[in-house]
């Protein structure tokens, strides 16, 4: 069921890989869409209100008539080596991003009428070849602590301040530019080479762009979508099949070079669970939903992706 009541969207991260195609596509739908920002452009063609987590500071224009919020913002887990500050700088940039909000909120006495915030898979930790729904149990480890505490202070927010919250459980997200393909097929495009941490066999919960951004949108519009939702593709495959398939996609020949998980733990640390965990991760509570997926197979989604590279 939509929602005909939203028209101002506020989004937090809204530069970053998701939130520029999604601040798009709901501006050509006629929204009114505006950004929360460590430094906004006076320029810019979506309005950009200040915020500062560490100084507990928000633009208090930024939430004038604002309908829904869209939360994305969160340091990039795979940009820097996971020391003790880095843990911590990650974790802030989700959890105490959402209590500065909350905090507004309540000091300005302000309700929302939808809140869409982003967690991850790596919820449920490495669970082999295990079927994961939004009813299993959570895993253990960093990525496992930091969605934990992200969620719950989605949940906190949601349940305090908005009509309705849903939570959005990322895989990997695949994209011509930005995100972790260009890290994954960097061998192969530079050496001809399809490098498989740990063997390969893990499962790697994956999803298109376009479909990340269109998920949010109907999780923003529908109201029928609530509580925690998996936003993967409905075939998820091992990260060997991804590595062959998109060897295929870049008419390489696929030259599998198997790197010993032991050997990416001396490398990287606890950072080496980003390549080693293995998440076999259901749709089916979105396809349940009615969501229709635009490249519902990695074939599809690597030739979309390729084409635009």
């Amino acid at each position: 069921m939509q929602n005909t009541q939203i028209n101002t969207i506020l989004i937090t991260g809204g530069s970053g890989l998701v939130g520029t195609l999604l601040s798009e596509m709901l501006l050509q739908k006629g929204y009114t869409v505006r950004h929360l920002s460590r430094t906004p452009k006076a320029n810019s063609q979506i309005e950009q209100f200040a915020w500062d987590i560490d100084k507990q500071y928000i633009d208090a224009a930024a939430f004038e008539n604002v309908d829904a919020l869209v939360h994305l913002a969160g340091a990039n887990i795979g940009e820097k080596m996971w020391t003790a500050s880095r843990k911590k700088e990650i974790i802030s940039s989700r959890v105490d991003s959402l209590v500065l909000i909350q905090k507004y909120l309540a000091q300005q006495k302000l309700q929302l009428k939808s809140f869409v915030s982003t967690s991850a898979t790596g919820i449920y930790g490495s669970r082999g070849d295990v079927l994961l729904t939004e009813n299993s149990s959570i895993g253990s480890g960093f990525l496992t602590e930091v969605c934990q505490k992200w969620e719950n202070a989605a949940q906190e927010l949601g349940n305090s301040f908005c009509d309705r919250y849903c939570i959005l459980r990322l895989g990997v997200v695949l994209a011509a530019k930005g995100g972790a393909l260009e890290r994954l097929d960097q061998s192969i495009r530079l050496a001809g080479l399809s490098v498989l941490p740990g063997g390969g066999k893990q499962f790697l919960p994956w999803i298109h762009l376009q479909d990340v951004c269109n998920i949010f949108l109907q999780a923003v519009e529908n109201e029928d979508f609530t509580d925690s939702i998996n936003a993967v593709a409905p075939n998820v495959v091992r990260l060997e099949t991804l590595m062959e398939t998109a060897a295929h996609q870049l008419n390489k020949k696929y030259i599998p070079v198997k790197v010993p998980a032991w050997v990416l733990k001396m490398a990287m640390g606890d950072m080496a669970t980003l390549a080693l965990d293995s998440a076999n991760v259901s749709s089916e509570k979105l396809q349940a939903l009615g969501y229709k997926f635009s490249y519902a197979t990695l074939p599809a989604a690597l030739a979309d992706i390729y084409q635009k590279s």
